[in-house]
């Protein structure tokens, strides 16, 4: 119906939009090579550079839609835009735990074990790959928000320390 014709709408322009960003992205690099004459970026390292930042979050978002996340933030009435942008707004070294304190707040991580996966550890994988980190990062992170009675060590994962905040907004990322 009437949903399905938007969810179709909404799959196309973030499609339209990350090919974009993609090319984009293509073109600062190709920019980048000009002016140093290779293929490193300026600054070899500097993980602070924007574009390494917003290409990391690219690839995390086309990871978790590979597990139906724009799908599922659709039929649950988020705003994908709104979700997105503030994703990024904690690209970097953030990006991982803060995410998978995100998606457990509004029951992706249930939804992906249950859907997607055969064990946790199968999961733990899986989002390792989308996050491009190690298995045992991605389930230290998705314990301590999953399980309050968890015993991970709260220093080392912290995407516990996101919780509150992303409760207190949650609203604000919804269609009305």
């Amino acid at each position: 119906g009437e949903k399905d014709e938007m969810g179709k709408r909404i799959v196309t322009y973030l499609r339209t939009q990350s090919e974009f960003l993609i090319t984009l992205l293509k073109k600062v690099r190709e920019v980048e090579k000009l002016k140093t004459g290779t293929n490193e970026s300026p600054m070899p390292g500097n993980e602070n550079s924007t574009t390494e930042k917003l290409g990391r979050t690219e690839k995390v978002f086309n990871g978790l839609n590979e597990y139906k996340f724009f799908d599922f933030l659709t039929i649950n009435n988020f705003n994908i835009k709104s979700i997105s942008l503030y994703i990024k707004k904690h690209a970097g070294k953030e990006l991982m735990p803060f995410t998978i304190a995100l998606l457990n707040e509004i029951d992706y991580l249930d939804y992906f074990f249950k859907e997607f996966t055969k064990t946790k550890s199968d999961g733990f994988k899986k989002l390792g790959k989308v996050f491009d980190t190690n298995e045992r990062r991605i389930k230290g992170n998705v314990n301590i928000v999953m399980n309050s009675k968890s015993s991970e060590d709260k220093l080392q994962f912290t995407s516990h320390e996101f919780t509150d905040e992303i409760r207190s907004r949650l609203d604000n990322y919804r269609n009305n």
